[in-house]
């Protein structure tokens, strides 16, 4: 736009010129015409002023925006290192955790471990032996039943060829002679 209003000001200055030249005789119409030339070359310089003026805060914005970008980008950067080193630490502490964990962990299975086998230790040599006579003494009770549940059995199904329970040192019974 700054650019047409120049156009526009300097097609101005040239026709009030080309009326002068033509030899115009009305003085009135000339100072006119000279006035109008001066105020079109103000005008001019105004505007080439704020053609100027707009040159520069454009350069002032691209300075500020590349400003402005420039410390955004050192605030994201920063933000990132920082992101980083609490991402790091972190890990750095999970990783310490999940050791420590693992050794406490160990640490629980091997005392639970040792209780078990102190516990069954003591079991072994405690109830091992009690448990061997009591069983024992389970199989010759069970065993004197049986002996006695046979005997029964045969007197009753064999009530003629009963004979009292055997001494087990004698031998079989010797024929007659």
């Amino acid at each position: 736009m700054g650019l047409n209003l120049s156009r526009l000001s300097a097609v101005f200055a040239l026709g009030m010129l080309a009326f002068l030249l033509t030899g115009c005789a009305d003085q009135e119409a000339r100072s006119d015409a000279l006035s109008a030339k001066r105020t079109a070359e103000a005008l001019n310089g105004e505007v080439a002023k704020l053609q100027q003026e707009v040159k520069n805060l454009q350069e002032q914005v691209g300075g500020m925006r590349t400003a402005l970008e420039q410390k955004i980008g050192e605030k994201m950067d920063a933000i990132a290192k920082s992101t980083t080193g609490i991402e790091e630490n972190l890990r750095k502490e999970f990783a310490s955790q999940m050791v420590k964990n693992a050794e406490d962990y160990k640490a629980l299975f091997t005392d639970a471990d040792s209780r078990i086998n102190s516990r069954l230790k003591a079991f072994l040599d405690q109830d091992l032996a009690a448990s061997f006579a009591q069983m024992r003494k389970d199989i010759e009770t069970n065993r004197q039943e049986l002996i006695g549940f046979m005997d029964k059995q045969l007197k009753e199904l064999y009530p003629y060829a009963y004979q009292p329970r055997r001494l087990e040192e004698a031998g079989p019974p010797s024929e007659p002679k």
